[in-house]
C-alpha cells in the first residue's frame, strides 16, 4: 500500500491507521489522483463496497475465514470497470 501511494506522490504521513484496527488502514485519494490511481491498478468502489471490504478485513483479522481483498482501491460514487 505504501509503495502504491508513493507512486501516486502521496506522502507517508497521509497514511491513516488506528492502532489495533489494521482493517481500516488507508490513504485518502484526492479526486485529482483518482484517474492516475486507476491507471496504476486501483479499483473504484462505492462507499457501500468500501464498508463491505472493511467488514471482510475485520473478520479476517479476527480469525474468521472470510475473504480479505488486499488490492488498492479508489473510493468513488459509482462502481466502474467491473
Amino acid at each position: 500500500l505504501h509503495r502504491f501511494a508513493g507512486q501516486l506522490g502521496l506522502p507517508r504521513f497521509k497514511f491513516q491507521s488506528r492502532p489495533g484496527r489494521p482493517w481500516v488502514d488507508h490513504y485518502d485519494v484526492p479526486e485529482s489522483l483518482r484517474a492516475p490511481a486507476v491507471r496504476l491498478g486501483a479499483l473504484e468502489i462505492t462507499f457501500r463496497e468500501a464498508g463491505a471490504q472493511i467488514a471482510r478485513r475485520r473478520a479476517a483479522a479476527q480469525g474468521s475465514e472470510a475473504a480479505c481483498s488486499t488490492g488498492p482501491t479508489a473510493r468513488g460514487g459509482q462502481s466502474r470497470g467491473r
